[in-house]
């Protein structure tokens, strides 16, 4: 993996040098996206359902974004970032209350090289190098 990693940032780095004919997509590009993520949460939802909890949603909607400059020669930099969380589930027994929340989080940093083959389009080569977390908070009280 970490072979790959450096063989794609050597490659990218080596093709900027390349001098291109004519440039394309001067400048950088951003925004705001919602990603739909479907999830496979049966072994959660079975530790739920022990204790008396309903079972969680197959997906969750992510907001967050993204961007990228042009550097030269069409290598891009750019990063990301989404987040977003099921909505707490909860449950109560005689005098007893439980809440299960569940938080998903992720983003990064891009590098890539666009090629434009086509007049209509383009391919682009690259990396990313990020991180992420999901967080579980099962509550319990009572009255």
């Amino acid at each position: 993996m970490r072979k790959g990693i450096i063989f794609a940032f050597i490659l990218i780095l080596a093709s900027s040098f390349v001098m291109a004919d004519n440039t394309y997509f001067q400048g950088g590009a951003g925004g705001f996206e919602t990603i739909y993520l479907p999830l496979d949460l049966n072994k959660i939802d079975v530790k739920l359902n022990n204790i008396r909890l309903p079972e969680l949603p197959n997906n969750v909607y992510l907001t967050g974004g993204g961007g990228w400059g042009n550097v030269g020669n069409n290598v891009r930099i750019g990063g990301f970032g989404y987040g977003g969380s099921i909505p707490a589930i909860s449950s109560k027994n005689q005098e007893i209350t439980r809440e299960f929340d569940m938080e998903i989080s992720f983003g990064g940093l891009t590098v890539e090289k666009a090629f434009h083959p086509f007049s209509f389009g383009e391919i682009t080569m690259g990396f990313v190098v990020g991180g992420g977390a999901i967080k579980l908070e099962l509550n319990r009280w009572s009255d």
